[in-house]
């Protein structure tokens, strides 16, 4: 067959299958980016974030401009655009391929929104430096950590959906409130929470002998080494520190980490034994 039929062939099956999905992300994509934008322009009203007074800025230096650190801002564009891609594979692999897929459509839909608003959130907060935006960070973080949790413990036990949406938004609530009021002990909640639905899923894994973890490693991986990045340019005596350079290493996390999550999201699609 051409490799215009190909194309034909695909654009034809798109067209004549619902993508509600890709659509709803790509709008929540480029709707959060406007938002942000429109945010970050009345920024001589912010209340600074914590992490001014702390100096754990995240190195780079802080102008004056509509984007407080560019690079560490525009980095965090890789969910934005990897967002509605991977909205694209997953109805590309359910309806053209006819792969078997492991993840329900709500939890994809889900997943995906967590995705790209973590980019989002991001980008707020560098753009602007202020407390709305680190709060507004934190809190999508905390969201995507409960998802990796509640997900595990969804395939450790088999919670009904409506379970799991429910144990989601409690759990999520109760630390979302706790960022709020006390605003303390933010990324030590989240690491915690985080680490316990990625060491769930990996005894699920041990269980199924690893045959299934190839999408996993790969994002754990990925995670490990974009955290050397983070760790290593927290401030300005950090030996990774370059405040005034094009090359941000804070912006590496957000891409490595948007690598990491989009694995993350392979894994959660493939089935055991037919591992991408």
């Amino acid at each position: 067959m051409k490799h215009t039929d190909c194309v034909g062939q695909i654009s034809d099956q798109l067209h004549k299958s619902k993508f509600i999905d890709i659509y709803f992300i790509s709008a929540v994509s480029l709707f959060g980016l406007l938002l942000s934008l429109i945010y970050s322009i009345n920024g001589s009203n912010f209340i600074p974030d914590k992490c001014i007074a702390s100096g754990l800025c995240f190195c780079e230096s802080s102008g004056s401009s509509v984007l407080k650190q560019p690079v560490n801002t525009l980095s965090n564009l890789s969910f934005n655009i990897m967002g509605p891609l991977l909205a694209f594979y997953y109805h590309y692999r359910k309806r053209i391929e006819k792969r078997q897929t492991a993840m329900p459509s709500a939890f994809h839909m889900l997943y995906l929104c967590l995705y790209t608003l973590t980019g989002t959130a991001s980008f707020v907060f560098h753009a602007t430096l202020s407390k709305a935006g680190g709060a507004l960070d934190i809190i999508i973080m905390n969201a995507f950590a409960v998802f990796v949790l509640m997900y595990s413990l969804r395939e450790m036990i088999q919670i009904k959906k409506i379970v799991f949406f429910i144990c989601f938004m409690m759990l999520f609530s109760v630390m979302s409130a706790v960022k709020l009021i006390y605003d303390m002990y933010d990324l030590e909640i989240f690491a915690a929470v985080l680490s316990a639905g990625l060491l769930m899923e990996i005894v699920i894994l041990y269980r199924t002998k690893f045959s299934a973890g190839k999408s996993f490693f790969s994002g754990i991986g990925l995670f490990l080494v974009s955290f050397i990045f983070w760790f290593l340019s927290r401030k300005e005596s950090d030996i990774l520190c370059m405040p005034d350079s094009i090359l941000q290493p804070h912006a590496l996390w957000h891409v490595l980490n948007s690598l990491s999550m989009a694995f993350l999201y392979f894994h959660y699609l493939a089935v055991p034994g037919k591992r991408i």
